[in-house]
């Protein structure tokens, strides 16, 4: 019984992708925004899409997050 809940389970991890946005939030004048909020959104609404946001790295005002 391990062995086929393992397999189950080996099947759905390979579908998962990782996706990595990097930037900078900015004002009109390039002031960094503390506190920014970083939406992600499907391009498709059709679509149902489910993320889970894994890592949020915040260097000198640079914000890696990913999803």
């Amino acid at each position: 019984m391990k062995v086929k809940i393992l397999f189950l389970t080996a099947g759905f991890s390979s579908y998962a992708q990782q996706i990595k946005v990097s930037g900078k939030v900015t004002d009109t004048l390039q002031n960094p925004l503390a506190y920014a909020n970083i939406l992600a959104i499907p391009e498709d609404d059709s679509q149902d899409v489910r993320f889970v946001i894994i890592e949020i790295i915040v260097f000198n005002q640079f914000y890696k997050l990913v999803i």
